[in-house]
């Protein structure tokens, strides 16, 4: 979230949150999908410019954004 809006995946992330019809069958695994997973629910979909406004906020914040990341891989081990 620190990066330059005009850096790969700040521009995949914005490609992800536009509203397009999918295929049938399984979904493809994509990044966001696997980021989303990660962050165990800190990300809403459902309300996005909210979940990447909170998620600006904890990444400006580096030892904030360790502890985050800290308390997940430990949720992900249980």
């Amino acid at each position: 979230m620190r990066l330059h809006q005009e850096t790969p995946v700040r521009i995949s992330l914005k490609e992800h949150l536009r509203n397009e019809k999918r295929p049938t069958g399984r979904p493809k695994t994509t990044w966001i999908s696997v980021i989303t997973k990660d962050l165990n629910g800190l990300i809403d979909f459902k309300n996005p410019q909210a979940s990447i406004e909170r998620l600006e906020d904890l990444c400006s914040n580096r030892e904030g954004w360790r502890s985050v990341v800290k308390g997940l891989m430990l949720l992900d081990m249980a």
